[in-house]
C-alpha cells in the first residue's frame, strides 16, 4: 500500500501534535503584532448564498479574503496569525498566513458579519491584527473602516437534497486554545479546482483528485480534467454519469446530487474501466448515513478500505501529510451539503484545521474556482462528528476519502510538501520530512 510505512510515522506524530503531546511549537515566532488596513491584503465581502430554491441574498456570513504577498508585504510578517475583532466579538480567530511554506497565494475563510439576514453591508468596523504568533485571547482594540463587497457562493450537491435556505454565520469566539504546538502543517501544492455545474461538486472533487494524483505520481488517468457535464471526453462528464446525476440529464443550472454510497460506487467503477483498480489504493471514515459507514464498502469488484464510522481529525491529517489525495464532504444540520478537496491540515495549540478548494459559485461558470479555504475542525454540536466551525450553517463533516498510488515505491514529492514534525527521544528536536518523488509512472 502506497505510503505504509510513513503513515505509521506520520499517524502516530500527526495523533501525538493534535494532542498537545509534543514539547514544543513546530516554528519559532518572535513577539510581533501589526495592525492590518485597508489595502493591505485583506478583503471582507457579505455572501449571497445562490442555492437553486430559497437563496439567501445578503447572508449574516461575511467572507475574509487575504492576498498573502500583499499581506506581508505590507506589515513585513511572512508567516503568522489573523485575527479580526468587531462589535460581534472575536469573529476571525488565528487564521494560518504563511507565506513560507503554503504553496498558495491566498487564503479564505467565513465570519459573523452581521445579526441581520436580507440586509446589505456596505463597510464594517473592525480591529484586524496579523501577529508572529497565535494569540489564546482577543480583545477588539481600535479598529479601521473596510470596504465590504458582495461574493456569491453555491456550494450545494451533497446528500438527498441540495442546499436551500438561510445559513447561519459562523460563531464568534468558538474556538478555546488550550495548548499545543504553536503551528503543524502539511500542506499539498498543485490541486487543480474545475469549474463545476449546479450540484456536481462530487464528481468536480473526484475529477481534482484523480487529476492531482496524475500530475504528482504519474497515475495514468486518461481522460481530461476539463468543464464537463454528463458527457463522454470530459472527466467530470463521466464521473458524472457513474455517480448516476445523468437521468434527465441535468443542465449547468439544474442537477441531482450525490450521496456517500453513489460517490463511492462512481470513484471505484470509474478505476475499475481504466484498469487503475491494482494501481489505487481507496479509504475512507463514514457515518452511515447515506449508505457507507465505516467499513469495507465494495463496488465494481474493488474496495474502499473502512477506517472507522466517522471522519477524525487525526485520520484526515495522517493521510494528508503522506501524500495522500483527500476528499471531504459535509452535511448541514437541516439537510444538503458540499463535497470538496482538502489542500493542507494540521493544529493551532492544539486545534486541527483544514485548508480546501472547491467551485464556491456552480451558478457561474466564469467565477469561484480562485479560493483555497481554512476552517477549524470542532464538535460544537456534541454528536459526534466533527463541525467545520469556519464554514457558514457549521455542517457536520460526514465522510472523507482518501486515495494513493499502491505501488510500495511511490513517495511525497520532493518540496510537494512542508510537513515538519518533532521526534521524541533523549530530547525533542525538529525535522522537516521530505521524500523524493520516483521517476517511473505508475
Amino acid at each position: 500500500m502506497a505510503g505504509s510505512k510513513r503513515l505509521g510515522v506520520l499517524g502516530l506524530v500527526g495523533a501525538l501534535l493534535l494532542l498537545g503531546l509534543l514539547a514544543r511549537p513546530l516554528k519559532v515566532y518572535a513577539a510581533s503584532t501589526v495592525a492590518v488596513g485597508p489595502g493591505e491584503g485583506v478583503t471582507l465581502q457579505q455572501v449571497d448564498y445562490n442555492w437553486d430554491t430559497s437563496p439567501d441574498v445578503d447572508s449574516t456570513t461575511g467572507e475574509l479574503d487575504v492576498d498573502i504577498p500583499t499581506l506581508t508585504s505590507a506589515t513585513g510578517i511572512t508567516s503568522g496569525f489573523l485575527n479580526v475583532g468587531t462589535s460581534l466579538g472575536w469573529v476571525v480567530q488565528n487564521l494560518p498566513v504563511d507565506a513560507t511554506d503554503d504553496p498558495y497565494a491566498e487564503i479564505t475563510t467565513q465570519f459573523d458579519l452581521s445579526q441581520t439576514d436580507g440586509s446589505a453591508v456596505t463597510t464594517e468596523s473592525a480591529d484586524v491584527e496579523f501577529s508572529s504568533s497565535p494569540v489564546t485571547s482577543f480583545s477588539t482594540g481600535s479598529t479601521q473602516m473596510f470596504s465590504v463587497g458582495d461574493v456569491g457562493y453555491d456550494g450545494s450537491g451533497k446528500g438527498a437534497t441540495a442546499v436551500s435556505g438561510t445559513e447561519t454565520a459562523p460563531a464568534p469566539g468558538v474556538v478555546s486554545f488550550v495548548g499545543g504546538p504553536a503551528f503543524t502543517f502539511c500542506f499539498q501544492a498543485n490541486h487543480p479546482n474545475i469549474e463545476a455545474a449546479d450540484n456536481q461538486c462530487g464528481p468536480a472533487s473526484v475529477a481534482n483528485s484523480l487529476t492531482w494524483l496524475k500530475t504528482t505520481y504519474g497515475l495514468a488517468i486518461p481522460d481530461n480534467n476539463v468543464q464537463g457535464l454528463c458527457d463522454t471526453t470530459s472527466l467530470v462528464g463521466k464521473l458524472d454519469t457513474l455517480m448516476n446525476r445523468c437521468a434527465g440529464p441535468p443542465t449547468r443550472r439544474a442537477g441531482p446530487t450525490v450521496r456517500d454510497n453513489a460517490f463511492l460506487t462512481g470513484k471505484l467503477q470509474y478505476l475499475a474501466n481504466n484498469n487503475l483498480g491494482s494501481k489505487v489504493v481507496v479509504k475512507h471514515q463514514a457515518r452511515n448515513d447515506e449508505g457507507v459507514g465505516g467499513g469495507d464498502f465494495m463496488a465494481a469488484g474493488l474496495t474502499s478500505h473502512g477506517n472507522g464510522a466517522a471522519p477524525t481529525s487525526s485520520f484526515i491529517l495522517s493521510e494528508v501529510c503522506a501524500g495522500e489525495d483527500v476528499e471531504l464532504g459535509f452535511i448541514y444540520a437541516r439537510g444538503g451539503g458540499h463535497w470538496v478537496e482538502i489542500t493542507g491540515a494540521g493544529s493551532i495549540l492544539g486545534v486541527p484545521w483544514i485548508t480546501y478548494v472547491s467551485d464556491h459559485d456552480q451558478t457561474n461558470d466564469a467565477n469561484g474556482t480562485g479560493k483555497v479555504d481554512f476552517s477549524f475542525l470542532k464538535d460544537t454540536d456534541a454528536d459526534g462528528l466533527l463541525n467545520l466551525v469556519n464554514e457558514g450553517g457549521s455542517p457536520n463533516a460526514q465522510i472523507v476519502v482518501t486515495e494513493s498510488p499502491a505501488s510500495p515505491q511511490s513517495a511525497v514529492p520532493e518540496a510537494q510538501f512542508a510537513a515538519p514534525f518533532l521526534l521524541v527521544g533523549g530530547g525533542a528536536f525538529l525535522a522537516l520530512y521530505r521524500r523524493r518523488r520516483r521517476s517511473a509512472p505508475v
